[in-house]
């Protein structure tokens, strides 16, 4: 938990009012696909990348599109806009996403927030999600090499 309240204070202060027009030029072309860069957050840690990194590919497909999405469009916008992030701890994964609209002389902005299991803490469906999520069927007979049913005659009765 506490290296993931670091990323988003690490990625919210490169993301900020002051420093998103060299963040937009230096990395805005690592969000423009999947999968969410954690070589942003920690360039020169190698250990703590590979953590968020495995972190981050194990987020549910549609959170990590939408916050792919919401940081390019941000670092693409004309003037770029500041992003804050925010990680809480939590059973199932929730984004809440949030913009402020421009002021006239401020820039609007951006919150996100990740609700999520700690990185230490599987999620009690983990090898059925995976399963599911690479092609392999879930059901257990399938698994365990059960026959078919047979099929059924449809009823005369309506």
């Amino acid at each position: 938990m506490p290296m993931l309240n670091q990323a988003s204070a690490i990625l919210s202060t490169k993301m900020s009012q002051a420093n998103i027009s060299t963040t937009a030029t230096a990395d805005a072309h690592s969000f423009a696909s999947l999968p969410l860069p954690a070589d942003v957050v920690y360039p020169n840690n190698q250990v703590r990348r590979a953590k968020l990194q495995a972190y981050l590919d194990g987020l549910p497909l549609g959170i990590q599109e939408s916050i792919r999405a919401t940081i390019y469009f941000a670092l693409k916008s004309n003037p770029p806009k500041p992003v804050a992030f925010m990680w809480r701890g939590g059973y199932d994964y929730r984004l809440e996403i949030d913009e402020t609209f421009d002021a006239g002389p401020t820039v609007g902005t951006i919150g996100i927030t990740l609700v999520g299991r700690y990185p230490d803490d599987p999620h009690p469906l983990a090898t059925t999600i995976q399963a599911a999520q690479s092609g392999a069927s879930s059901s257990k007979r399938r698994t365990k090499g059960a026959p078919r049913p047979a099929k059924r005659r449809a009823s005369k009765r309506s």
